[in-house]
């Protein structure tokens, strides 16, 4: 338990009003300034320092160095004093006469203490150098702003003309400009927000400021290391007060989150990165919140109220920062009874200041601190107050001390007591009969324990031990790299020391001398991680540990995590209490069992987890096993009745009481799980107990069995059956439920045995033992959610139930809907249960039957008129015409769209023209028959059919048709009715002799057979024409082939032919289309081919390939290719696709075949197309000769590709490519042929290569041109289709051209004229020939619109030489194995 109280007040001699109270980051120290010009240090304790600064103007502003114990104050004359608070203290004047002429308003230190910050009122800020030796100051830089500063702010940076960081200072003015200066002369304003700034903060994480002002606008700008800052975010913030809240303030309380004060009956919390906002409120404010002040360390959020009433909150969730409301739990409240002008927490956890119009207070806040060593329990009562306890006899013994109590320890015959100055030891006699106080031991202690023959305390580096008259004994020096002792334990003679760098050192102690066991530990980084409290077990061979965690922010979180550390092993166990979404705050040793550890472990986050107790605090049991490490033993609530748990000592647990009477024991004892309703006798009882209760935590069902199986106690066997819940131990569980002769949870037991999954099986164990929210947890972990909805609603939990069919058996929601409407049924609660019917889709049914059977009649009424379920209308109506309420049934069948009842009652009631009105008007097919039935009764024949037409029932009409023997009728009826009623009609139709109706009824009714029987019976060949097209395989053989005789005798070849493929007759049937020339189609063909097991294999492939041949021959070539195919025959079925001309097919075929020689052949054909202007042909061709290895094939095609680039396009680049890829094939082919032909193609390449040069030299208009040209003319002779002679000819004209000398291009020209197959209109410009010609007065003879101008080479054919035929396809192909790509 923690409390505030007052430590002091510090009071000037005049009773002065406070102006400005400041602590220090480090030092317990606050200064404190009057309006009488005073300003005066305190310490912790409420000492004054000695010294202080008085002058006859106020002080307006201070600062504290952040390392040191110096201070400066500014003053209203504009004067700045400074105080050093160290051994001799010292009051020192800056110079400022001639900078600071105003009020000071603003001081601040650097963080790392080199530069102090002034402001004036007037606007003019300085930058002063900290001489630390001298504690003096040297002006670096000043600026006049012009106006108030209200706010500063450091940053760090690197400024241009600086080696080393530096800070920068962020200032902002009541205009709500911010300017950004440095101590070497630079400023400029780097954002405005046009308003006055009521808190100016910095989000280090992002590297933003974020500016809130006094109109609640929220503003965020980034700013980078160079100083460049951009706006990211404006917006207004949701304050009770409206825009305009002139006490409105921001501080910290996380990592981007903020707390504002904005003058409301509670504080907000608005979380910058995510955006959400949550309140802090307490139903005792009534007043508004006017201040507040946030302890980084403890995580404590104070708010003040207008009434002087303090209430704070503390966030109590993850080591992450504050996300949600529920992180945050109530504190503690504490009324001042005074106005409080200002609020500020001091350094550590346990100090809070404030000013009011009369002084500063001090709050300290304290930790009431209980103690159990042996039989007796020491409780702090009050600050200055010790209540002893003794566990045997219930004697107390109440000591006061004359000091504020921070650390205490007792043993069973001393007390000693410490305010971390001095010692008070007190001497206490048998039986707590009275006490001596000894002399008190002066020394500064940070922590202390007693052990039966000595005092220990902490004394900066080291621990120091004392007699109990105060006598040093001995001093245990820490080395430097263990840091400073922080908490020290004892127990035995075993002493730990934990160290500020989390080292943990132990000792013995060894007679009267301390002596170390070994070398320090280390636990953990001590910058992660803080130790924070110690415990040793009964028998001195485990310490366990908690510990805080440091964020980056400086903020202390509690650890959820415990450590046990075993002395003989040296080893580390570790547990981490967040899986049970706690962390631990207090830990006993069980002072019997050494492995037993009782804990108290708060909840700092509200999670979802279902697993996660919901109570504040929770006490824990562990065992810390040598093999398992450390294990849950048991959990439970902290009973509301108790304080907190003190100390275990089997089979019980020691917690104080809240409230005790006068003369009562604050003690009260629980027993542990295992123990619960146990009477343990003796010790061999609660050995027994204590080793089953190990094994059973450690998961050891056997040795626990083992341990009681001779206690025959209920309880025991509940907690063993209970444990194999969790451990899923089934066969020891069914002995458990034996041992507490539990017949029903046997049976329910052994009937969940049939569930397929352990954990079903478990749950239902769990249910049987009272463990439902481990049933609930079981259930979930199997994915048997519908049984943990069935168990939900039988523990009544229907909210639950019902939300887990909605999220995860959602089919059993309805059925979940509906029992509970059952149950609100039973409970009387008619119109909730309504509503569950009507969830669960039942309402038509269960509702008349629950209000009816409620007697609840005007209510049903009423329900069914407001409803617009047409079942309950119909119930309803059917319930009126019960009871002869005609009239209101009427209007319910109308109402349920019931036609059926409403013509059945009009019948009833002799109203046949309103009965044939409903039926004609909603054409229920229901209703009409119930109508034709009835004047069918009346032999009213002819509307009797009529509405049995209207029912779709022709069946009957055509009974009532054929009765009354009026054949038109019946076929009228016969067309419009199913296939049945047609053949019943056909047979009526056959006795009265009218055949042709017959064998049409016959036809339509699918009895195919009987109408070509009828028609050949009756010579009805018109008829069996007809219906030829509807003959299939399905018509009896004989008389297919009877039809097919019947069409060739007429002339109806093709008729025959369908007629034999459907008779299965497909030999006589491609005789048929041979002789007769029927063409075979393809879906003709698909007719013909049998399917695979209804013929030998090898006269089904004959079949298939005549009906190929026969198809070949008709020159259906893709019918024919496909029925190839089907056989196998795959070349065949290419020179069929081949003769279709059907090219894509044919390119997909060779690719989907992929054969060599169906490669050739499609490339073959291909080259019979234009394929020279189609790239995806010509692409295909190379691809299918490669394919087919075919290269003497592919190497004629590439030098035939290289002859159209140079005729068609006169594309030589192109050309040497084609001739070169050419020669790489040719290459592989090893024949006498083929080293004849790469020669060949190798000289091609040679002039075509010479042909390019001579272009280049044109390009450059060099005149070796001539010469390489007239050489090119006279090597072409031996391959004239290498290089086109007009193309060399061209080349000269140009160059001639080019030169000027146009005369000789003129020659050239009539060269070229002079072979009678140079077309010069094709190889030349015509804007240069007329040029030419007419600079030399020629007439040109040719017109050249008639020219062959920008065509290919007209006596070029690209595919001479390849003659495509037959013979072409069934030449022989040679392939050679060899890869060439």
């Amino acid at each position: 338990m923690t409390v505030l109280f007052e430590q002091y007040k510090g009071r000037s001699k005049f009773n002065s009003a406070c102006t400005v109270m400041k602590w220090h980051t480090l030092f317990p120290l606050v200064a404190s300034a009057t309006v009488n010009g005073v300003v005066s240090i305190y310490t912790d304790e409420g000492d004054r320092q000695e010294g202080n600064i008085s002058r006859s103007t106020t002080c307006s502003s201070l600062a504290w160095h952040p390392k040191k114990p110096f201070l400066v104050s500014g003053w209203k004359d504009g004067s700045i004093f400074t105080y050093v608070a160290e051994n001799e203290y010292n009051i020192s004047e800056v110079n400022t006469s001639e900078i600071h002429n105003a009020q000071v308003v603003k001081l601040e230190f650097s963080p790392d203490g080199t530069k102090l910050v002034s402001a004036d009122k007037t606007g003019k800020v300085c930058f002063w150098k900290y001489i630390e030796e001298r504690n003096k100051f040297e002006l670096l830089q000043e600026y006049k702003l012009d106006e108030l500063v209200t706010h500063i702010l450091f940053f760090e940076t690197t400024v241009e003309g600086m080696e080393e960081k530096t800070f920068v200072l962020f200032a902002a003015t009541e205009s709500g400009q911010v300017h950004v200066l440095n101590e070497i002369g630079n400023q400029r304003v780097v954002f405005n927000v046009k308003s006055e700034i009521a808190a100016f903060l910095y989000h280090e994480e992002k590297s933003c400021f974020v500016v809130l002002t006094f109109k609640s606008i929220l503003s965020t700008y980034n700013v980078t290391k160079e100083l460049k800052v951009t706006p990211n975010l404006r917006s207004k913030i949701n304050v009770s007060t409206g825009g305009n809240c002139q006490t409105l303030s921001a501080v910290w309380v996380g990592s981007g989150v903020m707390a504002t004060c904005a003058n409301e009956s509670l504080l907000r919390v608005w979380n910058l990165d995510t955006d959400d906002t949550f309140q802090l409120s307490h139903e005792n404010i009534v007043s508004p919140v006017v201040q507040m002040a946030f302890n980084k360390k403890k995580r404590v959020l104070v708010g003040v109220t207008d009434t002087g009433i303090l209430y704070s909150w503390q966030y109590v969730g993850s080591p992450k920062d504050p996300k949600a409301g529920d992180d945050w739990e109530f504190y503690a409240e504490f009324n001042t009874d005074a106005n409080i002008d200002h609020i500020s927490w001091g350094p550590g956890e346990d100090l809070i200041a404030y000013t009011t119009n009369e002084s500063t207070v001090v709050l300290q806040e304290t930790t009431l601190q209980s103690k159990l060593r042996g039989n007796l329990l020491a409780i702090q009562t009050s600050r200055n107050n010790i209540m002893l306890n003794s566990l045997v006899d219930d004697k107390q013994l109440s000591i006061n001390s004359g000091m504020n109590i921070k650390e205490m320890d007792c043993t069973s015959t001393h007390l000693v007591l410490s305010n971390k100055k001095q010692l008070e030891v007190f001497t206490l006699r048998e039986q707590l009969a009275s006490f001596h106080a000894k002399p008190p031991i002066h020394v500064e202690s940070t922590c202390i324990a007693i052990h039966n023959e000595a005092i220990l305390a902490c004394v900066e580096d080291r621990v120091e031990v004392y007699s109990f008259s105060g006598t040093k004994k001995q001093t245990l020096h820490m080395l430097s790299n263990e840091g400073l002792p922080s908490t020290i334990t004892v127990e035995g003679d075993i002493i730990v020391v934990g160290t500020s760098n989390a080292f943990v050192k132990i000792y013995r102690m060894g007679g009267r001398e301390v002596k170390s066991t070994g070398a320090a530990t280390k636990l953990f980084n001590p910058e992660q991680r803080t130790i924070y409290s110690l415990s040793i077990n009964c028998d001195g061979t485990k310490v366990s540990i908690l510990s805080k965690e440091i964020h980056g922010n400086g903020i202390l979180q509690q650890s959820t995590k415990m450590m046990v550390y075993d002395l003989n092993t040296s080893k580390m166990d570790e547990y981490d209490f967040s899986t049970i979404g706690r962390y631990p705050t207090s830990h006993f040793w069980d002072k019997v069992e050494p492995k037993l550890l009782s804990l108290e472990a708060k909840k700092y986050v509200a999670s979802s987890n279902d697993s996660f107790s919901d109570a504040q605090i929770e006490v824990v049991t562990v065992f810390a096993t040598p093999d398992h490490g450390i294990l849950i033993q048991d959990t439970f609530p902290l009973d509301r009745s108790f304080h907190n748990l003190v100390g275990g000592s089997v089979p019980s647990l020691y917690f104080t009481l809240k409230e005790v009477g006068e003369g009562e024991s604050p003690i009260t004892l629980k027993s542990l799980r295992d123990f619960e309703g146990i009477n343990v006798k003796d010790n061999a009882t609660r050995d027994a107990l204590l080793k089953f209760s190990y094994n059973l935590t450690i998961g050891n069902m056997e040795e626990a069995y083992k341990s009681v199986k001779m206690i025959n106690d209920e309880h025991v066997w509940h907690n063993m059956a209970q444990m194999c819940v969790k451990t899923k131990k089934m066969d020891i569980a069914e002995l458990c439920l034996s041992k507490m002769k539990n017949a029903a949870a046997s049976k329910a037991f052994r009937q969940a045995k049939k569930e397929p999954e352990m954990e079903a099986r478990v749950a239902m164990l769990a249910i049987q033992l009272g463990m439902y929210d481990e049933a609930e947890k079981l259930y979930k972990q199997a994915g048997r959610f519908d049984l943990l909805t069935k168990f939900l609603m039988a523990r009544g939990h229907w909210d639950s139930a019902l939300e887990n069919a909605e999220k995860q058996d959602r089919v059993h929601l309805r059925t979940t809907h509906y029992m509970l409407a059952k149950h609100l049924e039973s409970i009387g609660d008619f119109e909730s249960a309504i509503s569950q019917f009507e969830n669960a889709k039942a309402q038509s049914q269960e509702v008349p039957r629950m209000l009816y059977d409620a007697q609840q009649i005007n209510r049903l009424q009423t329900y069914v008129s407001q409803s617009n379920d047409t079942t309950l209308h119909q119930w309803w109506a059917q319930y009126c015409e019960g009871h002869g309420n005609y009239q209101e049934a009427f209007k319910y069948y109308i109402k349920a769209h019931d036609f059926l009842a409403l013509v059945r009652m009009n019948c009833f009631m002799g109203q046949w023209d309103k009965a044939k009105e409903i039926v004609g008007a909603s054409g229920d097919r229901a209703a009409a028959f119930h109508l034709a039935r009835q004047f069918e009764i009346q032999n009213e024949h002819d509307e009797a059919i009529k509405f049995f037409k209207i029912a779709k029932r022709y069946k009957h009409a055509l009974r009532v048709a054929i009765k009354k023997d009026n054949a038109q009728t019946v076929m009228s009826i016969a067309l419009e009715s199913p296939q049945n009623v047609k053949k019943d009609a056909a047979e009526y139709f056959e006795n009265k002799g009218m055949m042709d109706k017959a064998v049409l009824l016959h036809q339509k009714g699918g009895n195919l057979s009987r109408a070509i029987e009828l028609c050949f019976k009756e010579e009805l060949y018109d008829e069996l024409g007809m219906m030829s097209d509807d003959l299939d395989e399905n018509v009896d053989s004989k008389l297919l082939q009877r039809c097919a005789e019947f069409f060739v005798d007429h002339g109806k070849f093709d008729k025959a032919v369908m007629m034999l493929v459907n008779a299965k007759e497909v030999q006589r049937a491609l005789e048929l289309c041979q002789s007769k020339n029927v063409e075979i189609t393809e879906d003709i063909a698909k007719l013909m081919v049998p399917s695979k097991d209804s013929m030998d294999p090898e006269e089904r492939k004959e079949l298939i390939l005549r009906i190929a041949d026969v198809s070949e021959n008709q020159n259906n070539f893709a019918t024919a290719a496909k029925m190839y195919v089907q056989a196998g025959d795959k070349l065949s079925a290419m020179k069929a696709l081949i003769r279709s001309g059907k090219t894509e097919k044919i390119i997909y075929f060779a690719v989907l075949s992929r054969k060599k020689e169906l490669y050739v052949l499609a490339a073959n054909y291909l080259q019979t197309l234009e394929w020279y202007s189609d790239d995806e042909i010509t692409n295909s061709i190379s691809s299918f000769y490669k394919k087919a290895k075919a290269w003497e094939k592919l190497a004629t095609f590439y030098t035939q590709r290289a002859e159209v680039e140079i005729s068609q396009m006169a594309n030589y680049e192109k050309a040497l490519e084609s001739l070169n890829s050419s020669k790489t094939v040719m290459a592989k082919v090893k024949s006498s042929v083929s080293k004849s032909r790469l020669d060949t193609i190798k000289n091609r390449i040679y002039l075509v290569e010479r042909y390019l040069e001579l272009k280049k030299l044109l390009a450059k208009n060099n005149s070796s041109l001539v010469t390489g040209a007239n050489e090119l003319m006279a090597d072409i002779k031996s391959d004239p289709e290498s290089v086109r002679l007009g193309h060399i000819y061209a080349l000269l004209v140009e160059y001639y051209y080019r030169s000027g000398d146009k005369q000789q291009a003129f020659e050239e020209i009539q060269k070229m004229k002079s072979y009678p197959d140079i077309d010069v209109n094709y190889y030349l410009e015509y804007n240069m020939i007329k040029d030419i010609y007419a600079t030399l007065g020629e007439a040109m003879d040719e017109d050249p619109n008639d020219a062959n101008h920008g065509t290919s080479d007209p006596l070029y054919d690209p595919n001479a030489g390849f003659d495509y035929n037959d013979d072409n396809m069934d030449q022989s192909i040679e392939f050679e194995e060899e890869e060439v790509f």
